[in-house]
């Protein structure tokens, strides 16, 4: 079965991050896990995790100026680029 590329209707981002997120997904990534209610690290935290490192240049974005990019390298969590 092959799995969908559209953004699942359920997750609710704000538009910067779901420029970033539509353009991962027709790139051929696809998302692992959400959670519109996450809390964390913020109250109000919407979570999307990928299955893939991000492969686009956020520099490259509408809205990169809005978006903060870090790369974990905690080997406790299970991602690497974390986008808020």
């Amino acid at each position: 079965m092959k799995k969908s590329k559209k953004i699942p209707e359920k997750i609710e981002l704000c538009e910067c991050l779901n420029e970033l997120l539509s353009l991962e997904l027709s790139l051929g990534n696809t998302v692992s896990h959400f959670n519109n209610n996450a809390g964390w690290p913020h109250p109000n935290t919407h979570f999307v995790m990928l299955i893939n490192d991000l492969s686009i240049r956020l520099e490259n974005l509408t809205f990169s100026q809005n978006i903060s990019h870090q790369i974990c390298r905690d080997p406790h969590y299970d991602w690497h680029d974390k986008c808020e």
